[in-house]
């Protein structure tokens, strides 16, 4: 069973109709500034996986090489079991019952860009979700979703409210680019096909 939660502005002067997505460069389909910042400190998401912890990605974004993704998505090879926290705060405003084991839930925010309000949604994929994930709930970063399903590793990517696609090597998405802190050797903070990622998110729960 799905289940989604309309997310309201935070401005009660701006209505939906002005949620769009920033400009993305049509070169590095980077947005602005502020969500994509060159310095590491300054990025907005971290690994979903505990401090310290190391895991592999077996499937990057579409512009890198050998991925099968058709969007900007990252998949981790974890194990079935293994525990997945939040990457950035947000509200729950979707989940996705789609067995026992093996579901998703968005995790949401306004964003602001000059005068411009959109929604974020960070989509994390293939997990027995926490029983205390519930639609409205605040979920701050390093809280537990969930753990790995059954599909041996965790999908995530990050969705733009109004989004109609990002156009790269003649395939679109309907997700964005997302910088990660521990990316610290590339200034995009997105990584490659068979880098293994060592977290400085912290687990709170």
């Amino acid at each position: 069973m799905n289940m989604t939660l309309e997310l309201t502005p935070t401005d009660p002067k701006i209505g939906s109709e002005l949620y769009r997505l920033p400009e993305l460069d049509p070169v590095t389909n980077l947005g602005p500034k502020t969500f994509y910042p060159a310095d590491p400190k300054q990025r907005l998401y971290y690994m979903p996986f505990d401090y310290g912890l190391t895991y592999k990605v077996t499937d990057p974004p579409f512009n890198r090489p050998d991925s099968d993704h058709k969007g900007y998505a990252i998949d981790w090879n974890m194990p079935v079991g293994a525990t997945v926290i939040a990457s950035r705060p947000g509200i729950v405003s979707y989940i996705a019952g789609w067995s026992d084991d093996n579901n998703g839930v968005k995790i949401s925010r306004d964003e602001w860009d000059s005068d411009v309000l959109f929604t974020t949604s960070d989509f994390y994929i293939h997990l027995v979700l926490d029983p205390s994930i519930v639609l409205g709930r605040r979920i701050e970063r390093g809280e537990i979703i969930g753990v790995v399903g059954i599909e041996n590793h965790l999908h995530l990517e990050v969705q733009v409210s109004k989004h109609s696609g990002v156009g790269k090597d003649g395939r679109f998405t309907n997700d964005v680019p997302f910088p990660i802190v521990e990316i610290t050797d590339r200034t995009d903070g997105i990584p490659w096909n068979g880098d293994i990622c060592k977290s400085q998110n912290i687990c709170i729960q």
